[in-house]
């Protein structure tokens, strides 16, 4: 946010400063043709403003520099992590690699509609989403800690599993487009996640399920900095009698994936 700020700064002063030597330029055609007469003191004044302006701008342009080199590096290790840890689950042979997908969340810093109103839910943003194969497309949700299995996790502290097969056999594409709002509240709240009926309609079907784990800084005793999610795509008529992501050594290559990136995202703070 800082850096953001910063860079916005610097656009600013470069904008002021092409305005200024504008408005200087013209000052001294003016003084030249005796049209106006400029003050003994005008060329000090200039020059402290000059040098005002090269330091801050020098300055701010280190600083953004530095801010943006050390966040592409952890955007490379978040996704070194991520394609690693769906590697290694692929060779447990339970699941296939093209199938799976994986996502960070981490909670909104700052957002209007939360200080507008405390009694709103905590807005949470994907910050990275690994999906090899491209499929599904995002969902374009605004999650938040009430909505699906992000948000359980984020509430209850803990590994939460969604189970999605037979919710998207219930409601196929067909039935979803003819769902009206009365038929969506008659379906029960552990269905619904949360979500609202366009919601509903935007997930169900995409995936089978869902793993969502939380991720905790290293340092800090049960300080919770985010949530990594695994998850499988629903593909319509496959055979799903076997779950995979309950499997034991697939939830721990999970759990070490999230203690990796508790050190990660650490390191967003600090940068």
């Amino acid at each position: 946010m800082m850096a953001k700020a910063w860079a916005r700064i610097v656009l600013v002063l470069r904008i002021a400063t092409l305005v200024f030597a504008g408005l200087v330029t013209l000052g001294l055609f003016l003084s030249a043709q005796k049209i106006i007469e400029i003050n003994s003191g005008w060329e000090k004044w200039v020059w402290g403003t000059t040098l005002v302006v090269i330091v801050v701008d020098n300055v701010g342009t280190l600083f953004t520099r530095r801010h943006f080199r050390i966040k592409h590096q952890r955007e490379k290790d978040i996704e070194n992590t991520l394609m690693s840890t769906l590697l290694a689950i692929s060779r447990t042979k339970r699941v296939r690699f093209e199938e799976l997908g994986m996502s960070v969340y981490v909670p909104r810093r700052f957002n209007w509609k939360f200080w507008q109103s405390r009694s709103r839910p905590r807005m949470l943003k994907r910050i990275h989403r690994f999906r090899p194969s491209g499929f599904p497309q995002q969902s374009g949700i605004a999650w938040t800690e009430l909505t699906g299995a992000v948000g359980e996790c984020w509430r209850d502290r803990k590994l939460v599993y969604w189970d999605g097969v037979a919710i998207a056999r219930r409601h196929s594409p067909e039935a979803l487009s003819e769902m009206t709002q009365q038929a969506y509240e008659s379906i029960s709240t552990e269905t619904k996640q949360g979500f609202s009926l366009e919601q509903f309609k935007s997930i169900t079907g995409k995936y089978s399920e869902v793993a969502a784990t939380p991720i905790w800084d290293n340092r800090l005793e049960r300080k919770l900095i985010g949530i990594l999610t695994i998850d499988r795509a629903y593909v319509n008529g496959h055979d799903y009698t076997k779950r995979a992501l309950t499997n034991t050594a697939i939830r721990e290559n999970l759990q070490i994936a999230s203690k990796q990136l508790g050190t990660q995202l650490r390191s967003k703070e600090e940068g």
